[in-house]
């Protein structure tokens, strides 16, 4: 049986991964923004907890990213090919173009944030 304490910082967890501020995540879970700080500063495996599930998080979304890399250049390259003047296609190509890059620059952060999280070691120190 869980205690009241371990339940609370089951639903702290989950409230800080779905929102972006301690203040929504606070609303959301009954708990008061200090109460979740303290978790946040005075429990270092709720800490980490969460750093990993929001980095895994971030991760996965940037990999969503990435996949509309292919789209976009299919895109540009299909206007390319056929002398279209598919001006909007091409700018909404673009655009995820440029979306993806993003995605793809969060992801090798991550990737390198995960990195040091698991062996302790920072690709800088390598």
């Amino acid at each position: 049986m869980k205690t009241i304490k371990a339940a609370d910082k089951e639903k702290a967890l989950a409230a800080l991964l779905d929102t972006d501020t301690f203040t929504a995540a606070a609303a959301q879970c009954g708990l008061s923004r200090r109460t979740l700080f303290s978790y946040m500063r005075n429990d270092a495996d709720f800490a980490k907890t969460y750093k990993q599930q929001r980095q895994l998080r971030e991760l996965e979304a940037a990999e969503r990213a990435a996949a509309l890399h292919q789209d976009a250049l299919d895109a540009i390259k299909d206007v390319m090919a056929n002398g279209e003047s598919g001006a909007i296609r091409l700018k909404a190509a673009e655009r995820l173009l440029s979306i993806a890059d993003d995605g793809i620059a969060s992801q090798r952060r991550i990737a390198g944030d995960l990195w040091d999280l698991h062996t302790g070691l920072s690709f800088d120190t390598l």
